[in-house]
């Protein structure tokens, strides 16, 4: 798209070889060169000047030619995105749990509602805290643990039915004081 950002750095692998990198716009036309340090080349970031396919073009800046490495990036600056939805609390529990065991918290939902369920260990604590998510019915309908590499459990869920679902805790290989809480997300 117009105005977005383009990046591209290309080292060549063959001795002798020295490349010349260029950004094509859509309709053929140089939108940007690479600047050379030592045999590499690189183009820092190039804003695009219309909205269409490009190009990167290598060719020899010599007669010789040779394998190389060539690394982009496309920074897209389009529209601001949707921003996040508002949380609305359903519930906010601060409890401990021993070594081997589960706490459940019973809560009403909606069809449709899209939920987070998040369980953290207090401020201080060891515990590595395991969530669940268990449907009117009795069914688990979601699990998390080491949610994005961290110890919080989260789990983002649209409900499937009408009902008091429970919110399950415990830890993973431990025990020990943790945050629960449950929000609506709103759109």
């Amino acid at each position: 798209r117009q105005d977005d950002v383009i990046s591209a750095a290309l080292g060549p692998l063959a001795a002798g070889f020295e490349p010349a990198l260029e950004l094509a716009a859509p309709d053929g036309s140089t939108a940007a060169l690479g600047s050379r340090s030592g045999r590499d080349a690189l183009i820092a970031a190039a804003r695009a000047p219309l909205t269409g396919l490009y190009t990167l073009r290598v060719t020899a800046a010599n007669t010789a030619t040779g394998a190389y490495t060539l690394v982009w990036r496309y920074v897209n600056l389009a529209p601001t995105p949707t921003p996040l939805p508002a949380l609305l609390p359903v519930m906010l529990i601060n409890d401990g749990v021993p070594l081997n065991t589960y706490r459940f918290y019973p809560f009403q939902g909606q069809a449709g509602q899209t939920i987070r369920l998040r369980a953290e260990a207090a401020s201080g604590r060891s515990i590595d805290p395991v969530a669940a998510l268990i449907a009117p019915d009795g069914t688990i309908i979601a699990e998390a643990d080491d949610t994005n590499g961290s110890s919080t459990a989260e789990i983002i869920i649209t409900l499937p039915v009408d009902g008091t679902y429970t919110a399950r805790v415990n830890g993973y290989l431990s025990a020990g004081v943790f945050t629960l809480t449950v929000e609506v997300l709103v759109w």
